[in-house]
């Protein structure tokens, strides 16, 4: 069952899969979904995973590198210094 929920800045989209799919079968079509989301994906979860937003993402993304990102916040309400 595939569905999907669209949340600013996000859309989120959910599989489920019958309890007899093997592990296999559900990798393949995960990166089936994935090569056709293409690379706006920034994140899968799995089963037990915690959730990971966007910044989050990015965060990790920018601390491997050793980077960082600054913003000037003029018109989005302190939305991005609150992540």
């Amino acid at each position: 069952v595939l569905g999907y929920r669209a949340t600013s800045p996000d859309v989120l989209v959910k599989l489920r899969f019958a309890p007899d799919v093997t592990d296999a079968r559900r990798e393949a079509v995960v990166s089936q979904i994935v090569g056709r989301i293409g690379p706006a994906t920034y994140a899968i979860e799995r089963p037990g995973d915690a959730a990971r937003s966007l910044a989050s993402v990015v965060g990790e993304a920018l601390s491997a590198r050793g980077a960082t990102l600054a913003v000037a916040e003029s018109c989005t309400g302190g939305r991005l210094a609150a992540e």
